[in-house]
């Protein structure tokens, strides 16, 4: 069963050039399909400027754009208070993402009280279980985001997203500025997350990663996808060129 279905999707910004002020037509997803189903791991990989994120993005109603997106066999709504709970995304900067005037008890209550009818103690007990599912110690709720380390920050906002049961996340370069032991923490998480049933879209630029936690792989390039395909065929026998020189520069 297919959870999300693109087709034609494109995205063009209107770009500002610096100094002459003259705009700029700048297409980010260039005519891009995919289908993604249930319980996979699917990594989008490109350099900077290859329509990854802007693709996620997208997916995640964060972007207008042309073309259409399905969610499990229906065009995605993103009014719908359901699907905004079933589609959880995860931000690259904790910083920006996580208010720095709430303690982490009360980023992680905000949701779950607008989407669950739950008792103080049934809550209480939700934000510990998340929190445990994620490796964080209880002590943690009382604290701002700025005491944290990047890496708990991290736990943080993937625990923000668990909280809502979600069925689909899209995490985009989660892992790109933390040290790497913090890392490999990190991924073994959305692993573990990934088995017990949550579909997972993983936005990066490192190939090396993708290897370790998914099951399918997009190569973008220039806004368009240049080779897509399961992880092992695509790392053992790519198609396109430049696939072949991003595992060149990692291996």
């Amino acid at each position: 069963m297919n959870i999300l279905s693109i087709k034609n999707l494109k995205k063009v910004f209107r770009v500002e050039r610096l100094f002459t002020g003259t705009k700029q037509t700048v297409i980010a997803v260039d005519d891009v399909s995919f289908e993604l189903k249930k319980g996979k791991v699917l990594a989008i990989v490109g350099e900077s400027g290859s329509g990854k994120t802007t693709i996620a993005r997208c997916i995640a109603g964060l972007e207008d754009y042309d073309g259409e997106i399905f969610y499990k066999g229906e065009k995605i709504n993103y009014k719908d208070k359901e699907t905004r709970r079933q589609v959880q995304y995860i931000f690259q900067d904790t910083y920006n993402s996580l208010n720095p005037r709430m303690k982490i008890k009360d980023i992680l209550v905000e949701p779950i009280i607008f989407h669950f009818a739950l008792s103080e103690k049934e809550l209480q007990l939700e934000i510990l279980k998340c929190l445990k599912d994620v490796g964080l110690k209880e002590d943690i709720i009382n604290k701002y985001p700025y005491e944290l380390s990047g890496g708990q920050r991290q736990r943080v906002v993937i625990a923000r997203a668990l909280v809502m049961k979600p069925e689909l996340i899209i995490a985009d370069e989660p892992v790109s500025s933390l040290d790497v032991s913090i890392q490999a923490q990190i991924l073994k998480l959305l692993y573990d997350l990934n088995k017990k049933g949550i579909t997972v879209i993983f936005i990066t630029h490192d190939l090396r990663i993708v290897k370790l936690i998914a099951d399918e792989i997009i190569v973008m390039h220039h806004g368009k996808i240049v080779e897509n395909g399961l992880v092992n065929k695509i790392y053992k026998k790519p198609e396109s060129d430049y696939t072949r020189k991003l595992l060149e520069a990692v291996i």
